[in-house]
C-alpha cells in the first residue's frame, strides 16, 4: 500500500512539473503594519476570499506571542 501511494505522489508531482514557469512581480498597493515585539512574529499568511463579495476577503497572519490577526484588503488590522 505504502508503494502505490509513494508512485501516486510521485506521478502527481511528475504532472505538476513544467518548464513554461513565468515569473510575475506583482507590486503592493497596501501593506499591514509591523507586528510589535522582536524576532520572528509574523507568521502562517492566508487570504480568505469572499465567496460573493472578492471586496469583503480578509487577509490572516499569526503572531507567535499573540495568536491571529485579521486584516481587510486595505491592510487594516480589524
Amino acid at each position: 500500500m505504502k508503494t502505490t501511494a509513494a508512485l501516486a505522489l510521485l506521478l502527481l508531482a511528475g504532472a505538476c512539473a513544467t518548464d513554461n514557469i513565468t515569473a510575475v512581480s506583482v507590486p503592493a498597493v497596501f501593506e499591514t503594519a509591523g507586528m510589535t515585539g522582536a524576532g520572528d512574529r509574523a507568521d502562517d499568511p492566508a487570504v480568505w476570499v469572499h465567496p460573493t463579495d472578492a471586496g469583503k476577503s480578509l487577509i490572516l497572519g499569526t503572531n507567535k506571542d499573540e495568536g491571529l490577526h485579521v486584516y481587510n484588503l486595505k491592510g487594516e488590522e480589524l
